[in-house]
This record gives C-alpha cells, structure tokens and sequence, in this order.
C-alpha cells in the first residue's frame, strides 16, 4: 500500500513538473533593438517609461517619444504652440501612482495630458534643468535639479526651492 502511494505521488510531482517547464515556457522575454531607422527621434536614449495604457515613453536628446510596440510618435517643443513640451532634451520621465506622467527636461517640468495628446509646462518651477522626479503619498513632488531640489505642489502650484550651498 505504501509503494502504491508514493508512485501515485511521485507520478504526481512528475505531472506537476512537466507542468511548471512548460508554463515557464511559454513566458520567454523577447527583446528588440530599436533605432533611427525604426523612428526613434535619436539613438542616445536617457530615461524609459511604462505608461498604464501600455505605451513605452523613450526620452532623448531631441524628443520624447512614445511607442506602442510598432510605431513611435515624436513629441517635441515648439515656439508657436504652448502646449508642446518645454524641451527637446528629455532628461527624466516619471508615472506617478495615479497614473500621471511626468517629464523632466533641460528647460522645465511637465506634465502629460493623455485625454488632449499634449503638456502642460509647469512654469512655477523656478529651476528649469530636471534631472529626477519622485511624488511622496500627500501628492508633494521632489524635483532633482542641477542646482538642488524643489518641491512642488501640483494642487496649489506652489514651489519651495532648496539649492546646494557651495563650499
């Protein structure tokens, strides 16, 4: 009875095995190489970001770029519309837990309206070159930039700059 029992639960393990290998199988990570030539605005990429809709955000020296696993759209600023983001440099891009999406660059902050496809430029930033962005739980935003850190209350568009002392 006990030779019995340990077949049927060493055939058992043995199913649950085979199982596993061929779940974990089917799970392979494929990566592709993408450039110029696939669209990418430049090849010099800084910061990537997962969006919630799927969207990889690639930012760059001339452009943000999204891309939806076939095609990439370029954002990039331009002097006669308001709406485009304040830099071509992208240094940073952050989603914060409600799903924003945040974008740092060489001139400024800004943030990604997905309903319009366009930015809304923080101009209450008083640092413009960004270099990181993290959100606390109240909402407060602290903003790396070259010359300290500011933090920015996007309810109230309020800003505190802290600069580094120099020695």
């Amino acid at each position: 009875m006990i030779r019995v029992i340990m077949r049927t639960n060493l055939l058992l393990l043995s199913f649950l095995f085979i199982i596993i290998i061929d779940i974990s199988a089917d799970n392979t990570i494929k990566f592709k190489h993408l450039s110029v030539a696939d669209g990418l605005s430049q090849s010099w990429v800084r910061t990537i970001c997962q969006d919630d809709q799927g969207f990889i955000w690639i930012g760059t020296q001339d452009g943000l770029n999204k891309y939806d696993g076939y095609n990439f759209k370029i954002y990039k600023h331009s002097i006669t519309n308001n709406n485009t983001i304040s830099n071509n440099s992208i240094n940073v891009i952050y989603k914060d837990r409600d799903g924003n999406l945040w974008v740092g660059t060489s001139y400024g902050l800004n943030l990604y309206n997905s309903e319009k496809d366009e930015f809304i430029t923080f101009t209450e930033v008083e640092d413009d070159y960004i270099n990181d962005i993290t959100r606390d739980e109240e909402g407060l935003l602290y903003i790396g930039t070259n010359s300290g850190f500011i933090i920015y209350n996007p309810g109230t568009k309020e800003s505190k700059n802290y600069k580094v002392l120099e020695e």
